[in-house]
Parts: C-alpha cells; structure tokens; sequence
C-alpha cells in the first residue's frame, strides 16, 4: 500500500503479476479481487503461505488480513448551531474523508498519511469501548478523532478515551440516537421475527458522530481552500464549544475539545499548522527507524539525529502531560500559531482556573502579528505534581475578537 511509483501509471497488470509470483496454482479469475486505482494497493485471495510470501517482497509496504469491523455507531445540525440557511460557498465538496477504525501496520493510519499529503483530512470515529484510559483505536495525530455526545450534551458510559502521550479524541459532536440511512436488508431491531423493512433508522456512537465532523471540516476547507488538514483540525478544535467535566470525570478524555462548532470554525483567529515533515519527525523520536518509517511515507524518507522530534514539539493544538501520581513534573510544550484572523493583531495568553500544586506559564504570554500568515511560537511549561487522576484546564489566545482555545490535561498513567 502507498503511492505509485513516479512515471508508473496505473496498471492492473502490475498487480496481477505480483499475485502470479506467489501463487504456484494456476491465477484464477477470482484471485486478484480488485486493484485500487487511487493508490498502489490490491486486494487478493491469498493462502496464509502465499500471503507470507507476498508480505517478503521488497516492494510491499504491509500485507492486511481481511477482518469483519463493527459499527461504531435528526435535529443534530440544529443544535450545534448549524442549520440549514448557513452562508455556503459554491466549493464545498469532497474535502475529507471519514473512516471507521505500531502506524506501519495500521492501513488506515497509513492511507490517512498519505491522504494528509494530498491535503485531505481523515476523520476517524474514537470508537466505543470505554470506559478506560488508554482504548483510543485510530491514535495517529494526522486523524481528527471524533467522540460521540447527544444533544443534550452527556455522553454515553462506553465513550473511547484517551492514549497516554497524545490527546485523545480530538472532538466531539452528535452520536446519540441520530437518523441515518439504513439497508433495507437488514432488520432494523434485535427482536426475533422483526421484518419490518426501512431505508431509515435511529443509530447511535461515534460513526454516527463521525460524518457530522467530516461535513464541518468540508464545510471550513470551502471557505480556505489552501488550508492544511491540519489547520482545518486546529480551526475545528480551537473553536469547540467547552462542555462540562462534572458531568464525565474523565474530562477532555471523553469529548476532546469539545462539541464542535462550524460556523465560528471558519474564522478561528490562530491556527496550529503542521505537514508531513512534522509527522515524520514526531515518528523518528518515537523510535521508527528509517526502514519502518519508510512503511508509512513510501519514499526515501530517513530518521537522522537531526530531525527526532519530541512528543511535546509537536504542533498540537490540544497539550497531554501523563504523570507517576504525585511525582513532580517539569514539561516544557513548544507550539507555533498561524495568524488568520487579523492581519495587525495582539494575542494574549490566559490559563483557567487549576490546581495549586502546577505552576503552568507561557512564555510570551503576548504575541503581537503584523500580517496575516504570520508564525509566531510559544512555550507551555508545566511544573509540579498532582495528588488526583486527572485535571484539566485550558489555554486560550485572546485578541478581542477571536479566542482559539486549548485543552491542557495532566493525568495519572
């Protein structure tokens, strides 16, 4: 899986003869089952020893077993405050993609990678398998992760949580019993001799929470059609509406940055970009070696002292900081916002309300633009301890105008 090679156009041939090289049967009409047109991949139906030796080939990336996925799964656009006469571009089409759940044997990971290159953001349902830390399925930071809420803002008791080093879901929106379309041959309840037939049903979790983030990223990259997908991520999170954490003691970990908004989206103020260099150097100090790294990126991308990122470097626009129980802490956050709000602009910095016992600062607490597409950069520097599992509070950049907000989170691990 990956791109083609360049100069190599398309061919179902290519594929066809990759498949004759592992087989030692006569090539059925069924064996090669589909050959992707928009990526170098294939479908095939292999033994387990010709699949092995498929996946011995120099020129394969990763051979996937076929698996059976479960779904993860009105008046929800209302009320998130975007109804049906909203101000609409005649562009808004298919920006992004929205999917269902070690990178290098993640094809999803791998194919949101490279659709990120291309400048489309894959947005992933969180997945409903709760309620502990630690169960997110779709953990790479080039996915907008989506957690599922209901319009009366609570959320499920099974909601996906959090990672550990990267902040987890992003975001939330509408997931609880949604109207979706349904296949008319399949029973629309569990109860035996149910035979009702309907194209309609009420479906809940967060694949049903999934497509209304999808449709809010195509909806901003209408509007900034030259926008990253991490931009658009940013514009998304930064403008979420806050919910509250009395309500699910598991915080951010439960519904990211909060319910999304689409309308205050499009004008976000700042925006935490980030590209296929930052990913590749996030991977390089997570431990990938050239030749893993390369699984993912399919070129002639290399790990070097010289491009190790930190975990903490990574430009975020969410900052996660787990901790040994009432160990002391000094963490130091480096991120870098991107005017897009007003071309002469001064940003400052506050922190909500937190525990005593951190010592949180930004340095510089102000950050002045003289034009729009200016990049400036701050630190976030956590210090101290806590003597709870998990607290939460947030940085939000003001101008007087725009406010892009960030969850900052501290837990036990």
């Amino acid at each position: 899986m990956g791109e083609y090679p360049k100069g190599v156009e398309f061919t179902e041939s290519l594929h066809t003869s990759m498949v004759q090289s592992v087989i030692s049967r006569k090539l059925a009409p069924d064996t090669l089952v589909h050959s992707y047109k928009s990526f170098n991949g294939f479908v095939a139906r292999l033994t387990k020893e010709e699949s092995e030796r498929m996946r011995g080939m120099d020129e394969v990336v990763s051979v996937i077993p076929n698996r059976i996925h479960s779904i993860q799964t009105t008046r929800s656009w209302n009320f998130i405050g975007f109804p049906e006469n909203v101000q609409r571009t005649k562009v808004e089409r298919g920006y992004a993609i929205n999917i269902f759940p070690n990178y290098f044997e993640d094809i999803y990971a791998i194919g949101a990678f490279h659709a990120m290159k291309r400048g489309i953001l894959t947005s992933a349902a969180a997945g409903n398998f709760g309620p502990d830390l630690c169960r997110m399925s779709n953990l790479a930071p080039w996915f907008i992760s989506v957690a599922a809420s209901t319009t009366d803002r609570k959320f499920l008791t099974n909601l996906q949580l959090g990672n550990g080093r990267i902040f987890h879901p992003d975001i939330a929106a509408p997931g609880v019993e949604i109207l979706a379309a349904w296949s008319p041959i399949s029973p629309i309840s569990e109860l035996k001799g149910d035979r009702r037939v309907s194209n309609l049903n009420i479906i809940s979790g967060t694949s049903m929470a999934c497509p209304h983030v999808t449709a809010a990223a195509a909806y901003v990259k209408s509007f900034h059609p030259n926008w990253s997908p991490a931009a658009i991520k940013s514009a998304l999170m930064t403008t979420a509406t806050a919910m509250n954490s009395a309500l699910n003691e598991e915080a951010e970990f439960a519904y990211g940055a909060g319910q999304i908004n689409p309308l205050k989206a499009v004008n976000p103020g700042l925006v935490y970009d980030a590209g296929e260099s930052d990913y590749i150097s996030f991977l390089c100090g997570q431990g990938y070696n050239s030749s893993s790294l390369q699984k993912i990126t399919d070129d002639n991308s290399t790990c070097t002292s010289a491009n190790k990122g930190s975990v903490f470097n990574l430009n975020l626009p969410s900052f996660a900081l787990s901790t040994d129980g009432s160990s002391y802490n000094n963490v130091t956050f480096g991120r870098t916002v991107t005017n897009v709000g007003s071309a002469t602009s001064k940003y400052r910095a506050t922190i909500t309300a937190h525990p005593s016992s951190l010592n949180v600062q930004v340095l510089p607490n102000v950050l002045a633009f003289s034009s729009l597409g200016q990049r400036l950069s701050f630190t976030l520097n956590i210090k101290g301890s806590i003597n709870v599992g998990l607290v939460s509070f947030s940085l939000i950049w003001d101008d007087g105008t725009f406010k892009a907000r960030s969850p900052v989170v501290v837990y036990v691990s």
